[in-house]
């Protein structure tokens, strides 16, 4: 009798006391009601300090729950478990390219106007549209407030408090009704996928109707990415491709691993200096970008035997707002597809690379 007893104490205090003090990812994925109950009381104590009173916090988190699909997510996420040549194909399909042709096009007027203010390339909005959320048609079904929730609870970032409590504010401040209230499964939402406070922070209201709306005004979201990525201190470069498709010489290319991903960070030279090297773009033309000065390095995702890039500072620029190299390859891929029209690989990934899965 003792014995059973113990086991059904450790069965139910371990997992949470594990979780709840330590918020260790490697904890078991059992989340009881107690434990549920517990987290909420310790948010709540600090929700006047972030500018919520108890009254509206417990009007908004009475049926709060922790995620379970969140939690499992977490640990896998495309950006991290795909293989490059999985992830960039899944991503950048002929129907990402065509829509995103046919949104330049309808809101070319707009999307010149945002890119003015803002100095950014208009087709990079596009672009990191697209690889969001598939311009709209994948905002995802978890429920944003749960989502934060979960991640409060059971990771140790303390930014994720502040979305939990950002999320809050938002229902309460009507910003978003909780039935949409959607997004994925780390609570980014609307249409280039914001986090709550970002959102207080970014996001601005660029089609005049007096809201700001991230699902559904296109111009709403678009001039709110941009306007996050000048206030992060993006630094973009206007017109400067962020990657550009290249051969390397066969001294420069001993230097590269085999099946082994490479940045190499240490040595920077201008796309001028590059050419001098021996190294040619891919596609064969003469012309690198429009200012032939700017820095670069080189970039093989997948190794000496893959597609090989060099990367401006403006591929860092992508890594502000995601970063994941996949993702911010795939934007820069994509964008630059949007300012040529053309094929945006010539070299195969290798067959040992495409066959892992």
């Amino acid at each position: 009798m003792i014995i059973r007893y113990l086991v059904q104490l450790f069965l139910l205090v371990v997992p949470t006391a594990c979780c709840f003090l330590a918020f260790s990812s490697q904890c078991p994925v059992f989340f009881n009601r107690e434990y549920r109950n517990d987290c909420l009381e310790q948010l709540r104590k600090d929700a006047p300090g972030n500018n919520i009173s108890y009254i509206d916090f417990d009007f908004f988190t009475k049926d709060v729950k922790i995620l379970e699909t969140t939690i499992k997510l977490r640990k896998a996420q495309p950006e991290v478990n795909y293989r490059w040549s999985n992830y960039i194909s899944n991503v950048i399909t002929p129907q990402r390219k065509e829509e995103g042709i046919l949104i330049l096009k309808k809101f070319k007027e707009q999307l010149e106007e945002l890119s003015n203010i803002y100095n950014v390339d208009y087709e990079l909005l596009v672009a990191v549209f697209g690889i969001e959320t598939n311009y709209g048609k994948n905002f995802g079904n978890t429920n944003v407030l749960d989502a934060w929730f979960t991640r409060a609870c059971t990771e140790s970032n303390p930014l994720w408090k502040k979305n939990f409590y950002a999320s809050i504010m938002m229902l309460r401040d009507g910003l978003v009704e909780k039935e949409k209230f959607i997004g994925s499964w780390s609570g980014a939402f609307g249409m280039t996928q914001f986090i709550p406070t970002s959102f207080y922070d970014f996001a601005v209201d660029a089609d005049g109707d007096g809201i700001i709306d991230l699902y559904g005004s296109i111009i709403d979201a678009l001039a709110s990415t941009a306007n996050h990525l000048k206030k992060k201190n993006f630094n973009w470069e206007y017109s400067i491709p962020a990657v550009v498709e290249v051969s390397l010489s066969e001294d420069l290319l001993t230097k590269i691993p085999i099946g082994i991903e490479f940045l190499g960070e240490n040595d920077r030279r201008s796309f001028l200096e590059w050419s001098r090297s021996g190294v040619t773009r891919s596609d064969n033309k003469d012309v690198w970008c429009k200012d032939p000065n700017v820095e670069a390095v080189i970039f093989a995702p997948a190794g000496a035997n893959g597609p090989i890039f060099l990367v401006s500072d403006n591929f860092k620029a992508i890594l502000s707002y995601n970063r994941s190299r996949k993702y911010a390859l795939a934007v820069s891929l994509l964008f630059n597809y949007f300012k040529n029209t053309d094929d945006y690989l010539r070299v195969s990934w290798p067959f040992s690379e495409v066959s892992k899965q």
